[in-house]
């Protein structure tokens, strides 16, 4: 995991094989389960969401 909205979910990155894979993932806490983002890589889930102003 390497960022949280601030109500208890996370994004983080899904790993298979020992590798950690490039796309963004979101977890919800209220299903307990991770999704997918749609952001392909994390410098563009920065640009879209950290960045932005």
């Amino acid at each position: 995991m390497f960022s949280e909205n601030g109500c208890g979910d996370f994004y983080g990155f899904r790993i298979e094989n020992n590798q950690c894979l490039a796309e963004v993932c979101f977890f919800d806490h209220e299903t307990q389960a991770w999704q997918q983002t749609g952001y392909p890589e994390l410098f563009s889930f920065l640009a879209e969401v950290a960045l932005s102003i």
